[in-house]
Formats: C-alpha cells, structure tokens, sequence
C-alpha cells in the first residue's frame, strides 16, 4: 500500500507546477473545458503531417511555388512515410508536429 501510494504522488510537485503554469497563461474554465487529448493536441501539436497543410503554411523565398524545383520537393514528400515527413519537421523546425492553428 506505502508503495502504491508513493507512486501515486512522486510526481505531485510537478504536476502542480505545470498546472500553475497553464493558469498562468489560461484562465482557469478553460482548463475545465478541455480534455487531455485537447490539452495535447494544442501542446505539442497536430500528430499526423498533412502535407496539403504543410504546404499552406509555407513561406517562399526567391522561388515562387509554381517554379518546378518546388513541385519536384512536394512530390518527393508526398511520397514519404509519416516517420520521414517528422524526421525531415524535426530537421528544419525543431518539432516532429506541425503547431495547432487556433482561430479565435
């Protein structure tokens, strides 16, 4: 039973932390009303890349997406597995996950 209920609150301390955390940032209700499947996806991010969303949120630099070196780059990723697509996120983004774009 003792160890049952060391496991149970080892972590106690940090979860607090991160709830104090999230308050900080987000009022208290709006934590009620979120699931922890919500709460996930608006942390780390949307878990399966879409490459069709990917590609609206791209930023262009001295090529236009219509230049043939661009289509030749989402052909090739449409042609990745979802393991390569966020091992390629992770490479240029820091993230496997592509961020949640909340509309408010």
């Amino acid at each position: 039973k003792l160890v049952i209920e060391a496991r149970l609150n080892e972590s106690r301390e940090q979860i607090l932390a991160m709830r104090q955390g999230l308050l900080d940032v987000l009022p208290p209700y709006f934590l009620a009303l979120m699931t922890w499947r919500d709460l996930e996806l608006r942390v780390c991010g949307i878990p399966e890349i879409d490459i069709a969303e990917l590609k609206k949120t791209a930023i262009y630099e001295d090529v236009h997406e219509t230049d043939q070196i661009c289509i030749y780059f989402w052909d090739v990723l449409s042609a990745f597995t979802q393991r390569e697509l966020k091992l390629l996120l992770r490479f240029i983004a820091g993230r496997s996950r592509l961020p949640v774009q909340i509309k408010l």
